[in-house]
């Protein structure tokens, strides 16, 4: 509970790199360090390695694979019980898009849609 109401300070600095054939990203690839240090406590630090990959499967379904690598300093691996932490995580991404109520056409005026009134029938001229 100390840990949670004590003071720290937090950096944390990524690098990402990707193949990006005619402006669709094909896979990207990427690098996060980060740091973690407790001001109230002695030698209680934590730091962490992770590099990550992302490869585009096909139309919005990607495969996702990250590694995480945190060390905690001696005071914090004592409180925590966790010197060394490895972890791998795989994962598929999916997105999806799709259009609703394709009825209503375009608007060709804000003021008509505000008061309900659709102009149906040909412009600039009666029915």
């Amino acid at each position: 509970m100390e840990r949670a109401r004590s003071k720290s300070r937090a950096v944390v600095a990524a690098l990402r790199y990707g193949e990006r054939p005619a402006l669709q990203t094909r896979w990207q690839a990427a690098l996060t360090v980060g740091l973690k240090d407790y001001s109230d406590f002695d030698n209680a630090r934590s730091w962490v390695v992770s590099p990550s990959y992302g490869y585009r499967l096909g139309s919005g379904v990607e495969l996702l694979a990250q590694y995480a690598y945190s060390k905690n300093d001696d005071a914090l691996a004592a409180a925590t019980g966790v010197e060394t932490e490895q972890r791998v995580e795989l994962g598929l991404s999916f997105s999806f898009g799709h259009t609703f109520n394709e009825s209503v056409g375009e608007r060709q005026s804000i003021l008509n849609i505000e008061h309900n009134m659709f102009d149906l029938g040909p412009m600039g001229g009666g029915h």
